[in-house]
């Protein structure tokens, strides 16, 4: 089975890093964020207090 990613230029990883996501994402402009996994809708309000100073509109959506 083949391991794929795809992803920007930029990777990012460390201990408190998703505090800082929204500082990372917002030359973006939008964020739309697709999950069915529990692990991202317990940190839904870190992502989105990540935001709070920027011009990025963030749209989160579970799927269950």
């Amino acid at each position: 089975m083949s391991n794929i990613i795809i992803s920007p230029s930029k990777y990012i990883q460390g201990k408190g890093e998703l505090n800082n996501l929204g500082i990372h994402v917002n030359k973006l402009g939008k964020i739309f964020n697709l999950s069915k996994s529990f692990r991202i809708k317990e940190s839904e309000n870190t992502v989105k207090n990540s935001f709070a100073n920027t011009d990025t509109e963030i749209f989160l959506k579970h799927l269950w």
